[in-house]
């Protein structure tokens, strides 16, 4: 049967509610704390509280908050009385709210302290758990499945959007269908990333999997590292998210394998591309080992990713598939009440969306010549019409009620569905030939240059072509780079298939809630001239301004600290030649001059200005506190902790013994090995500087002694279990082992590092970091610089082993301690640094 027996007779969402909070009232609605049982009892007090304040069925309420549980019960309240839900898009503004609730004469708002927005004629309501709520009061309402339960406006590439009506029925049939299909193990933990305004996340994440109980962890923030902080922080079982985060999260994981070494890099891609063929041979524990790394990552607890709103690219597909992932790819409008269309995860088909799911059928029309039609569509999912626009709801709808979904496709000799385009961006040439923009979208994209790229129809010397607005990934492209890019590409294609002319756009392209392009904006932002569509740039640099006070205000604290006259959109904090304790200083001046809590996690995680600009907007107020209160003064993360370890003991006494027989290592100024909890600086000049120093010392002192390293070196702490390491992300943030560092001289320990931050690649001594100074001033240690002599000629860099037989000798020599309080700054004290080792070190 399409549907369970005890779900046939349902009617309405408040039933569906009641059976599934019922069925599951033990399982964790929140991911945390919050049952099943529990939800529905809230939900029913929300709900009680509207009909206490008099709204009745029929009627219309707004949702306008980011991701929440509260976000969640407050659409159950609503739908299980009968009220109209109206989810509003988050980043839209207060004057398009007012005409979009206006439209459908809400009377109230559920919003979050997110939005200080107030709406004429429109009752605000409290989201939050502290309002909005009465106990005993909640009386059942007669709904049927025909009863409009949700408003949402259509995010459509073109024309003005509509508002489609959902009723009950299709809310909870196509979630009971779906399921059917898709078979979601009852209370997985769903991530949920997706916004629920849209009906992808809405339905898709939320109502889909609420029907076998699932669990939600509501995503606060997209920035790459909060989303990998959540897969780290719960056993995450169903990742459902579109494409191009799919497409930017391998893309990260390739660049920091890359970053990592080239055979690394090497054995990863070719892994990667064929990890198929060694399965097939029998060799699929290779595969598995490789990506291991990258399931952590994930979350081994993960089932399955879903992936919608548009296609993802099939190379991509092809990659998560030979990591071990399961992928299911859907297909769906919101006039389909989302998916429709699903594949079978536990098959590898790329590029297709599957077959209807049950309680729907489909139908392609008008099939041309290459077997491409109009993709029909009849069933539970399908919507009753747009609200009031029944020209527009009859223009979709023929007379035996299939929808025309207004995209193109065809089925494959199995009966799945390829989307190929959308019927309204076809491109008809004068020569007859269709051109699918879609299709070109993908091919064009792949390039390393482009990040994005629209293609669309335009009039040339009265004919249509196939024109393209593209995104450069880097600010430094020009016009003729790219158009150099774009013959390079158009080689070997069809004529009818190339892009016969192109504009640059300096900023992100409009998109829809699904990710896809509006075109209708991009085609009316190149007529106003928004485009570069010549030679006449050098690069596509866009100044960073705002009309928007807080915005505005922030851009110019940027420019005061970044020290700059005009800052602009696809900047990096790296262009300014800041390093970690930069970027730390920066932190705190934010957060004291807008009266913020900053994240040095998301901070550090962010790609350029922009995205900065934006994410220090939408930043928590402070508690008073600062990021540098925290890593300096702040709770102790870090214990030292160190124990005798026979073995490396044995073998520091081995070290000794060839050193002094080989290198005849020996130590000037002995009497000054007086640590005491300072901080030891030496150069760096090989791989024996570590064993050459322990080798020195009694164990007594070396008890507590830590050292820094870069995180590339975590290997050593097996091969050298004795010694205590503190390792440094140097191409990430460096926050955390600053706080490290400090934390281990906060317990009276001391702290070895190499202020150069690398091995000398010539024997010259390299410029130093600030990390050891800015530790020295703010904690007020000592810093005992230390020179090592001879190192680099017995173990060069890139050899794999040591001279042996040389006259080459090593030595070591510990100089003057300088003492914090007599240096103004910092850069002064590592200005003196640097100077006393390179005094004392050999030519």
């Amino acid at each position: 049967m399409l549907i369970e027996n005890k779900y046939e007779e349902l009617k309405s969402l408040y039933k569906f509610y009641e059976l599934t909070c019922s069925k599951y009232s033990n399982n964790i609605f929140n991911g945390e704390d919050l049952n099943y049982s529990d939800a529905f009892k809230i939900m029913k007090e929300r709900a009680g509280y509207l009909q206490l304040n008099g709204y009745k069925k029929g009627e219309v309420v707004g949702i306008l908050a980011l991701n929440s549980i509260e976000w969640l019960i407050s659409y159950m309240a609503l739908t299980s009385i009968g009220v109209i839900a109206l989810p509003l898009d988050t980043n839209l503004d207060s004057e398009t709210y007012q005409t979009m609730l206006d439209q459908v004469d809400a009377k109230g708002i559920f919003i979050s302290s997110d939005f200080n927005i107030t709406f004429d004629g429109v009752e605000s309501l409290d989201i939050s758990f502290d309002g909005s709520r009465t106990i005993n009061y909640f009386y059942p309402v007669d709904l049927l499945e025909t009863d409009v339960s949700t408003f949402l406006y259509t995010s459509g590439t073109t024309g003005k959007p509509k508002i489609v009506q959902l009723t009950h029925g299709n809310m909870y049939k196509a979630s009971i269908g779906g399921n059917e299909f898709v078979q979601v193990k009852k209370g997985s933990l769903v991530l949920c990333m997706l916004p629920f305004y849209h009906i992808f996340g809405l339905h898709s994440t939320f109502l889909a999997t609420f029907g076998v109980g699932c669990g939600y962890i509501c995503q606060p923030s997209l920035t790459a590292p909060a989303i990998l902080q959540s897969l780290r922080d719960y056993k995450i079982n169903v990742f459902p998210a579109v494409p191009k985060l799919w497409e930017m999260m391998l893309d990260g994981i390739i660049n920091k394998v890359k970053s990592a070494s080239r055979l690394k890099y090497s054995i990863f891609m070719f892994n990667l591309k064929h990890g198929h063929i060694l399965k097939f041979l029998g060799l699929g524990f290779i595969p598995k080992a490789i990506f291991k790394p990258v399931q952590k990552v994930f979350g081994e607890d993960i089932d399955f990713l879903i992936t919608g709103g548009a296609p993802l690219k099939k190379e991509y597909y092809h990659y998560y598939y030979n990591m071990g992932f399961k992928i299911m790819e859907g297909y769906g409008l919101t006039e389909t009440t989302s998916a429709i269309c699903a594949s079978d995860r536990n098959k590898y088909k790329p590029g297709q969306s599957g077959r209807p799911l049950p309680g729907n059928e489909m139908l392609i029309k008008n099939i041309n010549d290459k077997g491409i039609g109009e993709v029909w569509f009849r069933g539970h999912n399908i919507f009753p019409g747009y609200y009031n626009n029944p020209e527009a709801t009859a223009e979709v709808f023929d007379n035996e009620g299939w929808f025309n979904s207004g995209d193109l496709g065809y089925k494959d000799r199995y009966g799945e569905i390829h989307i190929t385009g959308r019927e309204k961006n076809l491109i008809v040439l004068d020569s007859g030939k269709n051109v699918y923009p879609e299709e070109l979208e993908q091919f064009y994209s792949d390039s390393p240059l482009v990040d994005e790229v629209a293609v669309f129809g335009q009039i040339k010397n009265g004919a249509e072509i196939a024109y393209a607005v593209i995104v450069p990934k880097s600010p430094l492209t020009t016009y003729s780079d790219m158009k150099n890019e774009i013959r390079r590409l158009n080689k070997g294609l069809p004529t009818y298939k190339k892009i016969s002319d192109f504009a640059i756009s300096i900023s992100a392209l409009p998109k829809t809630t699904k990710r896809t392009n509006i075109n209708s904006k991009i085609i009316q932002n190149l007529k106003s001239g928004l485009y570069n569509c010549g030679e006449t740039e050098a690069g596509v640099l866009k100044e960073l301004t705002s009309v928007e006070s807080r915005k505005n205000e922030i851009i110019e604290i940027l420019k005061d600290e970044l020290k700059a006259d005009k800052i602009y959109n696809t900047q990096q904090l790296s262009d300014f030649n800041i390093d970690s304790l930069g970027v730390m200083n920066l932190i705190v001046q934010l957060e004291l001059k807008l009266e913020i809590k900053i994240s040095e996690v998301e901070f550090t995680g962010l790609n350029n200005l922009e995205e900065l600009v934006n994410y220090l907007k939408c930043c928590p107020i402070s508690q008073g506190r600062t990021s540098f209160d925290e890593l300096i003064h702040g709770n102790i993360t870090t214990k030292s902790v160190s124990f005798f370890n026979p073995l490396f003991e044995l073998l520091l006494i081995i070290f000794r013994f060839l050193s002094l027989l080989f290198w005849k290592v020996k130590v000037h100024k002995k009497e000054k090995f007086d640590f005491n909890n300072s901080i030891v600086a030496l150069n760096h000049q090989s791989l024996l500087d570590i064993l050459i120093l322990l080798s020195s010392l009694s164990y007594k002192v070396r008890k507590d002694m830590f050292f820094t390293a870069k995180k590339e070196l975590k290997f050593l702490k097996f091969i050298f279990p004795g010694i205590s390491y503190i390792f440094v992300d140097r191409k990430s943030n460096t926050m955390p082992a600053l706080k490290a560092g400090a934390d281990i001289l906060r317990q009276g320990k001391t702290l070895v590092i190499f202020p150069e931050g690398t091995r000398t690649k010539d024997g010259r001594l390299n410029e130093f970091k600030t990390g050891a100074v800015f530790l020295a001033k703010e904690l007020k240690k000592n810093i005992i610089p230390m020179v090592i002599n001879g190192a680099y000629k017995v173990f060069p860099t890139n050899t794999l082993f040591p001279k042996i037989f040389t006259k080459q000798r090593i030595s070591l020599t510990i100089l003057k301690h300088l003492k914090p309080e007599n240096y103004k700054d910092s850069d002064k004290m590592n200005q003196a640094l640097f100077n006393s080792i390179k005094k004392e070190i050999a030519v």
